[in-house]
């Protein structure tokens, strides 16, 4: 009986404690006899101002002073998110010795139909690892109000930087397409084991024949070409393993196509691809970059290319826009979207804005640029702007 009482001790009724893994391991209990209760009148923290259903977030606690000055041992506080939908998330942190805070995560939930929407954060249990004769504490907090949405948030990925554009469903949806560029360079990727290839640049043709490998196919073309190019349009032509590299300063791209049917060629200035309505409350596509995606001519679907060159270090360009009559269903449009990215060590930020006046005429809006620098598992990627908030 004197351990079961132990027990109950270390554990308040009124509050609960669960691991950050599993809500279902809850632990209860009454207090014993007729000891005071006290409530700590904590803080909670957090320095996101938007987060999905799915994604993991920080918060700190700060307990008061005047509880620390009697409780001095390590103390487990359990914080708590709440839906609209009514979808409850729980995560603990351990405050330790002579310290008044500490930081944890936690994961929003879902629920709710709509695309806004926002969720509650605040304290709920206290657990003290040796406890205080003669009394049991509860906590209190703040409740901070959090924006939310129902889109969804990347798979996670040890190795890539992913990406998903999700918008507003109207009661028409419509069908957005999304480019996605290394900013000053256009990049043709060779594939094939015979067979020639016409590259157009600026006008004017350029042929690269298939020699040994696609790497020496690659390497003659600049052995061949790179002057001449450079000379007639500016225009730096390098090459890296089965690449070959179309580097430029100006602020529109040059215009650069392949023709012909024996080597393979794609344009992968900016990956230009559709992103079709669905049933779901929200539309979403999802691409990688860590290795350069190009557009399947036969299919139409985005592909994954491997190797070292393949979206090098430099700065990139998302842009949103319609190029067709029939992408929206109304014209023009007020589309509200956001992006989430998902960073190769599993950490979501989230991206959002408003493209007022969507048409085919107002063409491709920036709205997300960033830095990436190293190759393969070595990447990163920093430098992340909304520029159209």
């Amino acid at each position: 009986m004197k351990n079961l009482k132990i027990v109950f001790l270390f554990i308040l009724g009124a509050a609960f404690l669960t691991s950050c893994s599993d809500d279902d391991e809850r632990f209860t209990g009454s207090p014993v006899g007729a000891m005071p209760i006290e409530t700590v009148n904590a803080t909670v923290s957090t320095d996101a101002s938007f987060a999905l259903p799915g994604q993991t977030i920080k918060f700190t606690v700060t307990l008061p002073a005047d509880f620390r000055a009697i409780v001095t041992d390590t103390v487990t506080v359990e914080a708590s998110t709440f839906t609209l939908g009514g979808s409850v998330r729980r995560g603990t942190v351990d405050v330790l010795p002579g310290q008044d805070s500490a930081t944890g995560d936690i994961t929003v939930g879902g629920g709710g139909g709509t695309f806004d929407m926002a969720f509650d954060l605040k304290l709920t249990a206290i657990s003290l690892k040796k406890e205080v004769p003669g009394k049991h504490y509860l906590i209190a907090s703040n409740t901070i109000n959090i924006a939310s949405g129902n889109s969804s948030v990347p798979a996670e990925s040890d190795n890539k930087l992913q990406m998903i554009l999700s918008w507003e469903n109207l009661d028409k949806p419509n069908t957005v397409r999304v480019k996605v560029g290394r900013v000053g360079q256009t990049a043709i990727g060779l594939a094939g084991a015979s067979g020639s290839r016409t590259i157009n640049v600026a006008g004017s043709p350029y042929v690269a024949t298939f020699a040994t490998n696609l790497t020496t196919t690659a390497s003659n073309f600049v052995t061949n070409y790179a002057a001449t190019i450079l000379a007639n349009s500016g225009i730096t032509v390098t090459s890296s393993e089965s690449a070959i590299l179309f580097n430029y300063s100006t602020a529109t791209p040059p215009v650069i196509t392949t023709t012909g049917t024996g080597l393979a060629g794609s344009t992968i200035y900016s990956v230009d691809t559709q992103v079709l309505p669905g049933t779901q409350p929200t539309i979403s596509k999802s691409f990688f970059v860590r290795n350069e995606p190009r557009v399947n001519p036969n299919t139409g679907r985005i592909v994954v290319e491997n190797g070292t060159s393949a979206y090098g270090a430099g700065d990139y360009l998302v842009q949103i826009g319609a190029t067709s009559a029939n992408d929206l269903a109304v014209s023009p449009t007020d589309l509200k979207y956001r992006i989430a990215i998902r960073f190769p060590d599993g950490h979501v930020e989230i991206f959002k804005g408003t493209y007022f006046g969507m048409s085919v005429a107002g063409g491709f809006k920036p709205v997300l640029s960033f830095t990436k620098t190293g190759t393969g598992d070595a990447s990163q990627y920093t430098n992340f702007s909304n520029l159209n908030p």
